[in-house]
C-alpha cells in the first residue's frame, strides 16, 4: 500500500493507504502526479463517476481556492493534505486539564486515572493542588483513600505515613526515633509526584515525574483558546462555568463525534436542530483552513483540532472579529482504554461599543451566559450528552471487534466525514496498534495498560448513570443532591402528618 501524491497550487494531497478489496482499486493512470496548469479558477482531475470533490484554502487571510476532484477514492480522506514529517508529537509532554478547580474538595483527596496512569490529587498547606502517582510507596495501598491532614500533608490510611507536596516522605510513625530521618529521607520511601499548575480554573497535569518530567514541563504551555489566554481590548468575552463529566467511552470516539458537524441535528434532535434538517454539509463546512498536521492537529470548517485533547467550535462559522461570536471549549481526556473525561464550556466574544450587534445573539447568548445555579447547569448537559451517548458506546464496540482499521469498516460517503478523517488519520500516524492492529493511545508504553477494550456495553443503567460519571466529582452537584434529600425526608414527614391530623377524630 503506497500513497498516491499529487500537488495544487503548491499544496500537496494525499490520498489514504487502503487494504485492497475483492475488486482492484487502482487509481486510474488518467490521474497525474502533477497537476496541470489550471485553465480557470479550478484544476480538475479527469475520473469516474465516483469523482469527490473537495476545497483547500491557501491562506486563511487572502482566501484563493484550490477545488479539485480526483476519481475512484470513494472516501474523502483523499482530501487529507501531506503531513510535515519535521512535525514531532508527545503523548506524554503534555498539559493534560484533568479537573475544574472549584468541583474539588480541597478537605480529601480525589482520584484520577490519566493515560492509564492511576493518580490522586489533593491540596497541600500552602494551597497548591499536587498530584501524585496513587500508590503508597510502603505497601501499595491507594493514596486516593487516605487524608490531607490539617498539616497540610497527605497521609496513608493504611499506616499513617505522610508525605508533602514534593512527594517526600516526612513521617513513618513504625520507625524507631533513631532511624526516622533516615528512613524517611530513602528514595524509596518518596512518592511518585507530577508537575501541575492552575489555568483557567483547571486543574492541569503534566504525565512525566522526577527531575526531567519537571524540566519538560517548563517548555510547552497548556492548550487554551486565545480569547482567553491572551484576551483582546476590543472584545468582551463572557465565560461559562466548566462542566467535568466521565464518559463510557474513549477519547478517539468523543473527537470523532464532536468533528462530525452532520450528526448535530439528527442527534441532537429539538436541541442543536431537528432530524429533518439532514442534509448535505456544504462547501463552508468541508473548508480546510489548516492543513493536518502531527503538533498542530487541524481546521475544517468551524472544527479545530489541537492534539490532544482539545477542539474549538466556532459555531457562528469560521472566525470573523467584526460580530459576536459564540465558541465552544472542549477538551478530552484519555483516561483508560474505552473511557475518558469530558471538561468544557461555552465562550461568547463580543465587539465592544457592538451594543445593536450584541442584542442579536437574543435568548441563545442569555442561555450560554446568564448565571443560573451550577448544579442546573450541570442537570441540563447530561441532557445533550445522553442524546448520542448510547450510540458512541456501540459504534466503540463495533469498531473493536470488526475486522480491519476504522477505514476499513466504515463507508465514508461524503465530504461530511472530512472531520473524522482528518482526525483519524492523525491517530493513524501518531497512535499505536493496539493487538488487532488498531491505533490507539499507547497505554502499555505510557503506563503498562492493556489497550483492551471493555468487553461488554455498558448497561442502560450504568450508561447513563449521573452520579458515578459527575456527581461524585462536583461538589457543587453534591451539595444539591444533599439540600433536595433533605427536602425529600421533610416532604415525606409532612405529608406523613397531614395523613395523620387527617385520620384524627
Amino acid at each position: 500500500m503506497s500513497y498516491v501524491r499529487a500537488q495544487v497550487g503548491g499544496i500537496q494531497l494525499n490520498s489514504a493507504p487502503r487494504k485492497p478489496s475483492s475488486q482492484a482499486r487502482g487509481i486510474p493512470s488518467r490521474i497525474a502526479t502533477q497537476a496541470p496548469k489550471p485553465a480557470g479558477p479550478s484544476a480538475r482531475f479527469a475520473g469516474s463517476s465516483h469523482a469527490l470533490r473537495f476545497r483547500v484554502q491557501q491562506n486563511a487571510f487572502t482566501p484563493k481556492w484550490v477545488e479539485t476532484e480526483l476519481a475512484d477514492i470513494e472516501s474523502p480522506e483523499v482530501a487529507t493534505p501531506i503531513i510535515k514529517e519535521t512535525d514531532v508529537f508527545s503523548w506524554t509532554k503534555q498539559w493534560y486539564p484533568c479537573h475544574v478547580i472549584d468541583c474539588m474538595d480541597p478537605t480529601r483527596p480525589t482520584k484520577f486515572t490519566l493515560l492509564g496512569i492511576d493518580m490522586v490529587f489533593w491540596r497541600d498547606g500552602e494551597g497548591k493542588w499536587r498530584a501524585f502517582e496513587d500508590k503508597c510507596p510502603h505497601r501499595l495501598a491507594p493514596l486516593s483513600e487516605g487524608r490531607v491532614e490539617d498539616d497540610g500533608q497527605l497521609l496513608c490510611a493504611y499506616h499513617a505515613w505522610k508525605w508533602n507536596g514534593d512527594g517526600e516522605c516526612t513521617s513513618i510513625p513504625q520507625a524507631e526515633p533513631e532511624m526516622h530521618a533516615k528512613l524517611c529521607s530513602n528514595p524509596r520511601a518518596c512518592v511518585k509526584a507530577f508537575p501541575t499548575r492552575e489555568d483557567e480554573g483547571l486543574l492541569w497535569v503534566f504525565p512525566e515525574s522526577g527531575a526531567d518530567g519537571l524540566l519538560a514541563s517548563t517548555t510547552v504551555e497548556p492548550i487554551r483558546m486565545r480569547e482567553t489566554a491572551k484576551p483582546d481590548d476590543r472584545f468582551d468575552v463572557q465565560l461559562q462555568a466548566w462542566a467535568v463529566r466521565d464518559l463510557p467511552y474513549g477519547w478517539d470516539v468523543f473527537m470523532e463525534n464532536v468533528t462530525d458537524p452532520a450528526h448535530v441535528p439528527v442527534s441532537h434532535h429539538n436541541i442543536m436542530g431537528k432530524r429533518t434538517d439532514a442534509g448535505p454539509t456544504g462547501a463552508p463546512a468541508n473548508i480546510v483552513h489548516q492543513a493536518l498536521s502531527d503538533k498542530e492537529g487541524f481546521r475544517v470548517g468551524s472544527f479545530t483540532f489541537r492534539p490532544t485533547y482539545h477542539v474549538r467550535i466556532d459555531l457562528n462559522g469560521p472566525e470573523e472579529t467584526a460580530k459576536p461570536r459564540t465558541m465552544l471549549c472542549l477538551y478530552n481526556v484519555p483516561t483508560t482504554p474505552g473511557r475518558s473525561r469530558h471538561i468544557g464550556r461555552p465562550v461568547v466574544v463580543t465587539p465592544k461599543a457592538e451594543g445593536e450587534k450584541e442584542a442579536r445573539l437574543g435568548l441563545f447568548k442569555a442561555m450560554f451566559t446568564h448565571p443560573i445555579p451550577r448544579w442546573l447547569l450541570h442537570i441540563l448537559g447530561s441532557l445533550f450528552l445522553h442524546q448520542d451517548q448510547a450510540f458512541l458506546a456501540a459504534q466503540q464496540r463495533n469498531l473493536a471487534r470488526g475486522e480491519g482499521d476504522w477505514f476499513d469498516q466504515c463507508y465514508l460517503a461524503t465530504n461530511a466525514d472530512k472531520g473524522n478523517v482528518y482526525f483519524r488519520r492523525w491517530l493513524q500516524r501518531n497512535g499505536v496498534a493496539d493487538a488487532h492492529g488498531k491505533r490507539t493511545v499507547p497505554w502499555e508504553s505510557v503506563s503498562g495498560t492493556s489497550s483492551a477494550m471493555p468487553a461488554a456495553l455498558p448497561t442502560d443503567e450504568e450508561m447513563f448513570d449521573v452520579y458515578h460519571a459527575h456527581v461524585q466529582h462536583c461538589t457543587h452537584c453534591q451539595g444539591a443532591l444533599r439540600n433536595l434529600t433533605v427536602i425529600r425526608a421533610a416532604a415525606a414527614l409532612a405529608a406523613a402528618l397531614n395523613a395523620a391530623l387527617a385520620g384524627g377524630p
